[in-house]
């Protein structure tokens, strides 16, 4: 048996094979180890089916362990084992039902030939596996061809015998174009599955679904919105069915470099880690994890307490070196010890002081609510890595804050910020007029507040006293109202009188 196996493996027919289906004349029996019945001889091609399975399971054992990987160069270094397994195992179902379809075959061309005999009158006395029809005599058939056509099915090399079919075509120099291209789609199609698999199931959980203030949506939907047009990049990206190796390799490389999910502790690579959001396809680099927002949190805060200390320090520094404030000073102390000291002077001095005061106050007042209007830390500066605090522009020094509000000079910034505030205390005033007037008006206090803010903004955005004036409360007044009401009911002129929204002569004048 192992003789004939070996013999059988040994043939060298690729993809192909023949049934013999030429009966000629008999000349001699087969030989008497060679003469099969029916069923006997079905067993035998069975048999011949089987080791040929055999030798496609052992060609394709042999072969997935000879994948060498250092075999694989320049654009085939992108093919894995599994790529190659894949591959080779498709051609090796190809073959075994190639086999099985030789094998039903020659089982139907024996009965066939059997049924034909017996039909013409001949009994059939046997069959024979080693001699051909025109070596036998009549009454026997011949399934030499047959059991030789599935034997020749299978893939083989000069090491066939030895089960190494498929081997040289993984490791040796004998690897085809044809079969490198073949191995590369596969790549390509298993790259693509993994990496479309990978993008679904990326850990989003580590962004918040809280919208931030000032933000339009969370980072959680930013990222979902980024990971998807991920996923619809790398579905986009396609080969020919009939692709060569290096046009495969330039469209793997497109995947790749979208995303790769790090293996154990490697970190994950590709565009969507490292690219922004405005990049083609979006990358999630600046979208902070819910760990990184609490981090800026905490600096932040830290940032703007120390912040609106340094403004608190440089106002009271400020007032205390003003030199109007200081001589004043001067001069109530001056004058307190003098023998007949000069309440007037006296109150003079105080006046210049407490004018001074309000307009360093409302100084601290602009510096504090642009401080407030600040989002991240670090447009306040940065911390090392020992947490100390270095401000940056215009935080950095005094004279940088309130250059804010005028670039002039410190006074110039003091009285426009003088101005602001009595604007604002008037826009106020404005406001709880217009909230107490609400059942004339028909006006919300959501809508007072609103404006009050707009106005307020515009209020602190203004680089100039005119600017400041030229801020209005954007509301219906109560005082509007009632003038708009007396105009169209009684009119507002000397000559008419309305009655009823009619106009009249006013007979009174």
């Amino acid at each position: 048996m192992k003789k004939f196996l070996t013999v059988l493996l040994a043939l060298s027919v690729v993809f192909t094979y023949t049934v013999g289906t030429a009966f000629a004349g008999a000349t001699a029996p087969p030989d008497g180890d060679d003469t099969y019945t029916q069923v006997a001889a079905e067993a035998k091609i069975n048999d011949a089916a089987e080791a040929a399975n055999d030798a496609v399971d052992l060609a394709l054992k042999n072969a997935i362990a000879a994948y060498d990987k250092d075999k694989f160069t320049s654009d085939a270094e992108l093919i894995s084992k599994e790529a190659v397994t894949n591959v080779l195992t498709e051609k090796a179902k190809a073959t075994k039902a190639l086999i099985e379809k030789a094998r039903v075959d020659a089982i139907n061309n024996l009965g066939a030939e059997i049924t034909k005999l017996e039909t013409g009158g001949t009994k059939f006395l046997g069959a024979s596996a080693a001699k051909t029809q025109g070596e036998l005599d009549s009454g026997y058939i011949s399934f030499k061809d047959d059991i030789e056509a599935i034997a020749a099915i299978v893939f083989t090399d000069d090491n066939a015998a030895t089960g190494n079919l498929y081997s040289t075509y993984v490791s040796g120099g004998s690897r085809t174009t044809t079969l490198d291209n073949e191995f590369a789609r596969e790549q390509f199609k298993l790259t693509k599955e993994k990496t479309l698999k990978d993008l679904a199931a990326y850990n989003l959980s580590v962004y918040s679904k809280d919208i931030a203030e000032g933000a339009a949506q969370s980072n959680y939907d930013l990222a979902s919105s980024v990971l998807n047009a991920n996923i619809t990049a790398v579905n986009n990206i396609t080969i020919a069915s009939a692709a060569a190796l290096a046009a495969v390799k330039t469209e793997y490389d497109k995947i790749v470099a979208i995303y790769v999910k790090g293996v154990n502790a490697a970190s994950d690579t590709g565009t969507l880690i490292t690219a922004d959001q405005k990049a083609t396809p979006p990358g999630l680099s600046g979208i902070e994890t819910t760990k990184g927002q609490m981090t800026e949190a905490v600096k932040f805060e830290l940032a703007k307490s120390k912040v609106l200390a340094a403004i608190k320090t440089g106002v009271a520094d400020a007032l205390a070196a003003n030199a109007a404030y200081v001589q004043a000073q001067k001069d109530i102390v001056k004058e307190q010890l003098a023998d007949k000291p000069d309440q007037t002077k006296i109150d003079a001095a105080k006046k210049i002081m407490a004018t001074t005061e309000k307009g360093y106050a409302a100084l601290e007042q602009v510096l504090t609510y642009k401080a407030n209007a600040v989002k991240k830390s670090a447009t306040f500066g940065s911390f090392d890595a020992n947490g100390a605090f270095t401000a940056t522009s215009p935080w950095d020094n005094f004279a940088n804050m309130w250059a804010q509000v005028s670039s002039t000079d410190e006074g110039a910034a003091v009285t426009l910020a003088g101005a602001m505030a009595q604007k604002i205390e008037e826009l106020t005033a404005e406001a709880k007029l217009a909230e107490d007037s609400i059942a004339i008006t028909g006006i919300t206090v959501v809508e007072i507040q609103k404006a009050l803010e707009d106005a307020i903004e515009s209020v602190y955005g203004a680089g100039s006293t005119a600017a400041v004036d030229a801020v209005t409360l954007n509301i219906t007044s109560a005082e509007k109202y009632l003038k708009d009401v007396k105009a169209d009911l009684i009119g507002v002129t000397a000559d008419t009188v309305k009655v009823n929204k009619v106009s009249y002569p006013n007979v009174t004048k």
